[in-house]
């Protein structure tokens, strides 16, 4: 993946990243001074280059093998939900490749930092102000955690990737955007297509 850069006129360039492969979206962020000070989460990883986050719904987002019932329920019955945060160290064109689709976004410093607030605001904390981990795999790079948010037919884990974007980038918004070809729509023009949508 491209680290972050520095333009002529020094201002440095934040990159992130929205790739899409099969049901999940993932909203993917450098690990770097800001995002380390903003998102909790980060915390967790010590050796990550990036942190692929995603948010949905409880019970289905942490089920391998989910049924068509739990889908059913997840997207007809408001329900709780959490974000996941996998720590990731493979070049972006090895990401692109297995992605139905990908896009880049360059971010100034206000932007990235926007991103980030919105994606920390995310997760629930206890009455201690901890994160709240639910399950833990592949040896810790990936964890998930309760969030504040509430998953419903109308706000799915495509909105809170439209939602997380356009508190960088004011052009995009979440109004309507449910499923993975909705944010594609939504977003392809603000950044750098990738990999195009199949």
């Amino acid at each position: 993946m491209q680290p972050d850069i520095t333009t002529d006129s020094a201002e440095r360039i934040y990159i992130i990243y929205v790739i899409n492969r099969d049901i999940h979206t993932g909203l993917i962020v450098p690990v770097n001074a800001i995002s380390k000070s903003t998102i909790t989460a980060l915390k967790c990883f010590e050796n990550a280059s990036y942190i692929d986050f995603g948010w949905g719904e409880e019970v289905v987002y942490q089920t391998p093998n989910e049924t068509f019932c739990m889908d059913v329920k997840a997207v007809t019955i408001p329900s709780s939900s959490v974000m996941c945060a996998e720590a990731l160290n493979l070049n972006v064109d090895m990401l692109v490749g297995w992605s139905d689709y990908a896009v880049e976004f360059r971010l100034t410093e206000q932007e990235f930092t926007r991103l980030c607030l919105f994606i920390d605001k995310s997760f629930s904390r206890d009455p201690d102000n901890q994160l709240i981990r639910t399950s833990v795999r592949s040896a810790g790079d990936v964890i998930y955690f309760k969030s504040i948010h509430t998953y419903c037919l109308f706000n799915t884990c495509n909105t809170w990737i439209a939602e997380a974007l356009s508190q960088a980038l004011p052009g995009i918004s979440p109004c309507m955007v449910i499923t993975k070809n909705g944010l594609y729509d939504e977003i392809k023009d603000h950044g750098t297509v990738l990999k195009r949508r199949k």
